[in-house]
Parts: structure tokens; sequence; C-alpha cells
């Protein structure tokens, strides 16, 4: 069975009914306006008249005034003026220890993402029983913490080469040799 097109014979679609109803409004429109003038159009539109008084606004050249002795609001202390005084923020380089020691506290303290972020960070920078502790954390993070935690081919081969050195050390200590079986 053979159906005509909907746009055959004097038939059209919804497409193109509504492309020129859209048309013709936007048509009306700009005539009107090109009648009534622009000054004339922003008197009668509240909106565009607000941005016009907004846009023709001078800046003020005065600074806010600020309590006796209070400095100015903490956000722009802490991060506009250092970037205006081309100041970087530095905060102190902690040791792979005390990256440890953090990522212990933290994990204690029911913050296994911060904890995670100490000890890859200290197995970044060769602390063996950090490294034993992020692999941990990428192998079982979706299991005890419901979280995946990620890192690179290269870390993690990092990682377990100082694991098992920090295993062996640890087995060899038990023992009392030197020798691991």
């Amino acid at each position: 069975m053979n159906r005509p097109h909907a746009t055959q014979q004097g038939r059209h679609d919804g497409r193109s009914l509504v492309a020129g109803t859209i048309a013709v409004i936007g048509f009306a429109l700009v005539s009107v306006a090109a009648l009534v003038g622009p000054a004339e159009a922003a008197q009668r539109d509240p909106v565009r008249a607000s941005f016009q008084r907004m846009f023709d606004h001078a800046p003020s050249a005065a600074r806010p005034a600020l309590p006796d002795r209070e400095p100015a609001d903490p956000l722009v202390a802490a991060m506009v003026e250092p970037l205006r005084q081309r100041v970087a923020h530095a905060e102190p380089r902690l040791s792979p220890q005390q990256l440890h020691d953090k990522g212990i506290d933290a994990l204690g303290r029911g913050y296994p993402a911060e904890a995670y972020g100490r000890f890859s960070a200290a197995a970044d920078q060769g602390h063996r029983g950090a490294a034993a502790l992020a692999l941990a954390m990428v192998q079982l993070g979706p299991v005890l913490f419901g979280t995946e935690w990620s890192a690179s081919a290269g870390q993690l081969g990092r990682w377990a080469a100082l694991a098992s050195q920090d295993l062996r050390a640890q087995m060899s200590a038990l023992s009392g040799s030197d020798r691991v079986e």
C-alpha cells in the first residue's frame, strides 16, 4: 500500500508549520521594535532597561569601608592577594614518614580517601610501609571502603617492589636471620 507523504498536496508536517510560525513572530517583533525605536523599547522593557543601567554604570574607584583593624575579606586575603603579589602559597613539604603517619591517623579517624592520598604520596617518595598500604587500598578499596582508588601501572610496579622489600625486612626480623624463604 502506497501512503502519500505528509508534505504532499497541501498537507504540512508539524516542523514546517512551527518554523513558519516562528519566522512570522520574529518578523513582527523586529518590525515593532523598528517602529517604536530603541529608546522607547528600552523604557517599555524593564529587563532591558535594567541591563542598560548596569552596563552604563561607572565602577566605583573607592574601596569599600572596612571595620578598623580588620583584615580584608578572608577569601580575598587567602586567594586573590597572593595572586596579585605573585606569591605562591607553599605548604610545608612533609617527609615520607610524616605522610605515612598522617595517613594512619586519617584512616583511624575514618577518612580513607585522605589516608590513600597520604599513603600514595609517601609511597611515591619511597616509603615501603606506605607502599604496602597504598597497594592494599587499591586492591581492596571497593570491598573495604566502597570506593575505588586508582594508580598508574608505573606506580603499582614501584609500590609492589617497595612493599616486597618491606615484607622481606619484616620476615627477616621475625625469623632472626637475613634469609627469607
